[in-house]
């Protein structure tokens, strides 16, 4: 089913107004929308590691506190 727009838009690439058909292809199969909606759950995975690494550094340094005060 996909395979002739696919390579339709394959053989405009090299012709004048490919910009054109690129975009409307893009429009139609909504690939910029799953493209963001990928990106967007990268950013919050990174994120997500990101803060479990701080709350992990974060609570290496309170132990290292506590002891610290303790002694």
């Amino acid at each position: 089913l996909l395979r002739d727009p696919v390579t339709r838009v394959k053989e405009l690439a090299g012709e004048p107004g490919s910009d054109d058909a690129l975009e409307l292809f893009t429009k139609i199969f909504a690939l910029e929308d799953e493209l963001e909606a990928h990106e967007r759950e990268v950013r919050v995975r990174e994120a997500e590691q990101q803060w479990e690494a701080q709350k992990k550094e974060y609570a290496a340094i309170s132990k290292e506190q506590d002891a610290v005060v303790r002694s």
